[in-house]
């Protein structure tokens, strides 16, 4: 397993509460920005963050007191996230911007300090996907509310399992994302970009663990595109290995593995 290894296990909360897996998740995810956070880093971008604080979190333990855009295509986890941002760093400014980021991308700032995607590529594939179905706006009701729930919602299963009956669709829909991420890039020019997609506990849980994979191609396709200005994966593990893994296989073997984490620098 990756990190440091002791005889601490996990702690109780982080089993059953999503704030204090956020907030383990969040001391990664500082690990990872504090190179790049203070004092030089002025204006942020988060992509997708849905309803979780994992970021907000982490930018709190850092002080962040800059510029702070959220963006999701989800009204309400856009407006949730910036009041919860708001609480967690009530020294920034925050911004929220809900549309479909193909729309969005003229609007967002142009090289932002920090171009921030936590686990974004699932939920980027789901509504790609299905962006013109009438289903749409059901298929993220689980982001409806003003908490994380753990488990996706009983359409959200259905509708995956009808695209992956349709390979030919399929392939389209990872080609749509790939593009997008990359007229993101482009367009936006960000000075530094952090992206994780591990394998989603939840997804694999819930019967959903291909989706995982169809993720991971995407992933990998964005890294031999970016590539030549790309942290070789043994800088981004140095980083990672800061944290402690509580000897727990998801934490150890994968949140913590950097060949799950993609760091850009322009």
């Amino acid at each position: 397993m990756y990190g440091i290894t002791t005889d601490e296990d996990i702690p109780a909360a982080c089993r059953t509460e999503q704030t204090a897996w956020d907030d383990l998740i969040a001391g990664i995810w500082r690990s990872v920005l504090e190179p790049f956070c203070l004092p030089q880093a002025q204006t942020a971008v988060e992509i997708g963050p849905g309803l979780s604080c994992k970021i907000a979190m982490a930018f709190s333990k850092l002080k962040f007191h800059g510029k702070i855009y959220v963006v999701d295509a989800s009204k309400n986890a856009a407006v949730t996230m910036e009041r919860k941002y708001r609480e967690y760093c009530p020294d920034a400014e925050v911004i929220s911007l809900h549309k479909g980021l193909r729309e969005l991308l003229p609007e967002l700032p142009v090289q932002p300090d920090l171009l921030l995607l936590s686990h974004a590529i699932d939920d980027m594939l789901m509504y790609e996907a299905t962006r013109q179905s009438p289903q749409a706006n059901r298929i993220f009701d689980w982001c409806a509310h003003n908490a994380y729930e753990l488990a996706p919602t009983k359409l959200y299963h259905e509708v995956w399992r009808q695209i992956e009956q349709n390979p030919v669709e399929l392939q389209k829909t990872k080609e749509q994302v790939l593009a997008l991420l990359l007229d993101l890039v482009k367009t936006v020019r960000p000075q530094v970009m952090v992206l994780s997609q591990y394998p989603s506990a939840t997804l694999t849980e819930n019967g959903l663990g291909n989706m995982n994979d169809h993720t991971h191609d995407v992933f990998l396709e964005l890294n031999k595109r970016l590539s030549s200005h790309l942290w070789p994966t043994a800088k981004i593990q140095s980083l990672l290995d800061k944290n402690k893994n509580y000897n727990h296989d998801h934490i150890g073997n994968n949140i913590l593995n950097a060949s799950h984490w993609l760091i850009y620098e322009d």
